[in-house]
């Protein structure tokens, strides 16, 4: 029986091994692969997502795109931009938490996630979404060269469980798809 939630220890990228376990038939709509050390995590257009190894939320999620994305693309990462935004808000208990459309997570002007949505396009058609998250939790000291990153535990001054946010996340990202797939609201 394939598992919705698993733990990697080591991989190079959670996207990539989600692509590859959806083209293996090893992924049913809602798995989640958390990764403790990602060695080439993904960003937008190219760009690397830097972290250190047993500090950070590092997930992929897969889900089936034709109940409700196959035509609006953007509906999905609008859905999965505010249940990041809404987690990261609750985790902190700081309000000031926002979106920077359309895949970045600030607290006031600093970066303390992002997300990479990448598609399984199969004779033009979209079938699957692979949606990335980073978040930046545990992590007090950044490479030198990104601009404004921040952590959690930098905003909130306290240890968290990750396994146990990463978890609650992938509750929260599949119960606002699976809610708006039903035609009900994801709440805020």
């Amino acid at each position: 029986m394939q598992q919705l939630f698993s733990i990697l220890q080591q991989v190079d990228s959670t996207n990539n091994y989600a692509m590859a376990a959806i083209r293996k038939g090893e992924s049913i709509d809602g798995s989640c692969w958390f990764a403790w050390h990602q060695t080439g995590g993904k960003g937008q257009r190219g760009k690397s997502w830097l972290n250190r190894p047993n500090k950070n939320i590092a997930m992929s999620i897969v889900v089936n795109s034709k109940p409700l994305y196959a035509n609006n693309l953007f509906i999905l990462s609008a859905l999965v931009a505010v249940a990041v935004r809404k987690s990261c808000a609750k985790f902190t208990n700081n309000n000031a938490v926002k979106i920077k459309w359309p895949n970045d997570i600030y607290i006031g002007d600093k970066k303390a996630a992002g997300i990479l949505i990448e598609n399984i396009v199969t004779d033009g058609q979209i079938l699957n979404c692979v949606i990335g998250i980073g978040i930046n939790v545990i992590q007090t000291s950044f490479d030198g060269n990104l601009p404004n990153p921040i952590s959690l535990k930098m905003v909130a001054d306290k240890d968290y469980d990750i396994i146990e946010m990463a978890r609650e996340l992938h509750k929260v990202i599949l119960d606002c798809i699976f809610n708006t797939r039903s035609s009900r609201r994801c709440n805020e």
